[in-house]
């Protein structure tokens, strides 16, 4: 069984999971991601997890992510330290 860490935080009124992986996330096939992201979000549903999973991954200096259009502005302003100072929960698959 494995895990995966994650930041269960609350912006703005909406429930985020945010989902830090690494940069091969990004070559990923959107067959693949979608898969992934399906078992991101199933496993958070068992561990009470309310929110959107939202991955983040490195691009360059900046993060790349998968979030709702309206999300994207906050998205574009964070970066990988608030990552790691929010990261709360440990999820198991």
């Amino acid at each position: 069984m494995g895990s995966f860490a994650c930041a269960h935080i609350n912006e703005q009124g909406q429930d985020m999971i945010l989902v830090p992986l690494d940069e091969t996330f990004a070559r990923e096939g959107d067959a693949r991601r979608r898969a992934l992201l399906e078992g991101y979000a199933d496993a958070a549903v068992r561990a009470g997890l309310k929110g959107t999973v939202v991955p983040l991954w490195p691009d360059g200096e900046k993060i790349g992510f998968i979030a709702p259009k309206p999300w994207h502005r906050y998205f574009s302003r964070i970066d990988w330290a608030f990552v790691r100072c929010n990261l709360n929960r440990r999820v198991s698959f």
